[in-house]
């Protein structure tokens, strides 16, 4: 029998009700939740599976999960060694693995884009067995670097099997947004582009759901209560009228849990990450789809996979974010009954709990799908020319390397900003230009 164990940093959430997990994210973060609820599939289902769940905190969870807290990582690695764990299973992250006794089989969990240093590392640690993506589109974007050899792609599990729907027909003109309010998580794209819906669509009315704490309950907000003060001040203007008062057509619920059902139950329109920065699977966008939500995001790696092609839009641009949510108010209908089959076939809690089984077992057989964003279509390229060359891994560098720096600097700094202007401003001498 393998004994395999999941690490979950808790703290911040560890007061969180998540006994439940087969009803929905009780209200943590996808990743968090993700990991539960698969170490709970696992123990539950499969009998030649010993799982064990490493946390921080006792936290409130299932009764027959078998969990064990540990104080740091240290301890972490003194436990899985006099456990007898075979496998542990842990988020990226930027702590290096050498606490870690060589024996012991590393699957790193790709939660979030990891970084090209990380991954560099990862590809050359012994220790690390996989290294799984939550997303073929995620996976893809690296399929030129040398990590590449040791990945594959699960999907995120979900289960639909609690979740009742109203008919589109009958919903009234809500929008909703879910997801925790820090900036890498896109709310103040939407906020922007609110006060223009309700031009086209005055009768709409927008839903907020998630907090800025929704990682961590401690983090101190701002004058309204939702988000750190900064980021408040970044989008409260285009919700709120000339005496600050929130507008009529707006509700901030906060962190909301399993009641999240009602509201997306009578929403038209979900909108999630609409930025699609930090996204690697858009578990949000799973989840308003299941509800019987059309889709208004971006589309990036992660939500070309997650958002079925009959249930949203995908744009290109944030700018084109109100004209998506417009059209899709309008429409008749959600073609609900393909969408959830897209989501069984892909999705399903089952479905992934045995893919996570056969990884363990050794006998996965990773598929390879082509990828559809141009990022990973040049690291695919890439890669076979590499492949071809002598010492193509060490003379070329992943295209990988490039879209990180695109996304983390050369993309604020074109939206912030602007380019033209930086540079004068970073090379031209004051006395010469001052723009």
């Amino acid at each position: 029998m393998k004994h395999i164990a999941f690490y979950i940093i808790n703290p911040g959430i560890s007061e969180v009700d998540c006994r439940n997990l087969l009803h929905g994210n009780p209200g943590i973060g996808g990743s968090e939740y993700a990991m539960f609820l698969l170490a709970y599939s696992l123990g539950t289902n499969y009998r030649d599976l010993n799982i064990t769940v490493y946390t921080h905190k006792e936290g409130i969870l299932p009764e027959n999960m078998r969990v064990k807290t540990v104080e740091n990582r240290n301890s972490l690695a003194q436990k899985v060694k006099e456990d007898g764990v075979d496998i542990l299973v842990l988020r990226c992250d930027s702590f290096n693995l050498d606490v870690f006794h060589r024996e012991l089989k590393i699957v790193v969990l790709a939660q979030n884009y990891i970084q090209p240093k990380q991954l560099r590392y990862l590809a050359v640690e012994e220790r690390v067995y996989r290294i799984v993506c939550v997303s073929n589109e995620q996976l893809n974007l690296y399929s030129d670097h040398a990590a590449y050899r040791k990945s594959v792609a699960i999907y995120n599990p979900f289960c639909a099997e609690k979740i009742q729907t109203t008919d589109y027909s009958m919903r009234p003109m809500h929008v909703t947004y879910i997801g925790s309010l820090i900036r890498a998580k896109g709310f103040h794209v939407l906020a922007k582009a609110w006060k223009t819906i309700l031009e086209a669509c005055p009768d709409a009315f927008l839903n907020v759901i998630g907090s800025g704490n929704l990682y961590n309950r401690q983090t101190p907000l701002g004058r309204y209560g939702i988000a750190a003060s900064a980021y408040e001040q970044s989008f409260m203007p285009y919700l709120t009228d000339g005496t600050g008062k929130i507008l009529p057509s707006v509700k901030f619920w906060g962190i909301l849990g399993r009641e999240k059902a009602d509201v997306l139950q009578h929403t038209r329109v979900g909108v999630p990450n609409p930025s699609g920065v930090s996204e690697t699977f858009g578990y949000t966008a799973v989840e308003m789809q299941a509800y019987g939500c059309l889709i208004a995001t971006i589309k990036c790696p992660a939500y070309a996979e997650t958002v079925y092609s009959g249930a949203g839009i995908l744009y290109r641009n944030e700018k084109d974010l109100a004209g998506a949510v417009i059209t899709l108010l309008n429409r008749d209908n959600n073609n609900y009954q393909e969408t959830m089959n897209y989501i069984s076939s892909h999705f399903a809690l089952e479905k992934v709990a045995d893919e996570w089984r056969q990884l363990f077992l050794g006998t996965l057989q990773p598929s390879r799908k082509p990828a559809k964003i141009k990022w990973g279509q040049y690291a695919e390229l890439n890669r076979k020319i590499k492949n071809f060359i002598p010492y193509g891994y060490k003379l070329l560098p992943s295209i990988y390397t490039f879209w990180d720096l695109y996304q983390q600097q050369f993309k604020s700094l074109i939206k912030r900003k602007g380019i033209i202007r930086y540079l004068f401003r970073k090379f031209v001498p004051k006395n010469i230009c001052n723009l």
